[in-house]
């Protein structure tokens, strides 16, 4: 075998590795607290909205790959109105290999799904992330506690 089949085989190896542990690394990474940073709102027709934040989201995994749960609490300043959000619910990466997960959002008898959630930044101590409602895209910038 010469010594660049070598080094393919060993790179292929590595990178199927690589390719198979990302919805892990993604967990390990996004398991605990974090701190709401800040929360932008773009409405249907594509308008952002800055708003003050302070909250945090919580994220649990599981023993199943890929699934977890999460807690929202947090609040958000509209003017003189202020909206408050506390959710429960699971998530889970069901779009093999890619940033995108799910929500299952539970408000007693009552549930939805938010399809395709999205990571856009992640790090040891810093996520972006972007959720698409009814009404808008939400859009957090988070820094983590634990």
């Amino acid at each position: 075998m010469s010594k660049l089949s070598l080094f393919n085989s060993a790179f292929l190896l590595l990178l199927i590795t690589l390719s198979c542990n990302k919805i892990e690394r993604f967990e390990k990474k996004l398991s605990g607290t974090w701190n709401i940073k800040t929360l932008e709102f773009t409405n249907p027709n594509g308008l952002s909205y800055f708003y003050p934040a302070k909250g945090s989201i919580s994220y649990v995994d599981s023993e199943t790959t890929g699934q977890g749960t999460y807690t929202s609490n947090y609040y958000y300043v509209i003017g003189v109105d202020t909206v408050y959000v506390n959710e429960n619910g699971s998530y889970g990466f069901n779009y093999e290999g890619t940033e995108f997960y799910d929500i299952i959002r539970e408000n007693g008898a009552e549930s939805d799904t938010l399809k395709k959630a999205r990571v856009l930044v992640i790090t040891t101590s810093d996520l972006r992330t972007e959720m698409t409602e009814v009404h808008g895209r939400k859009s957090f910038v988070l820094t983590k506690v634990d």
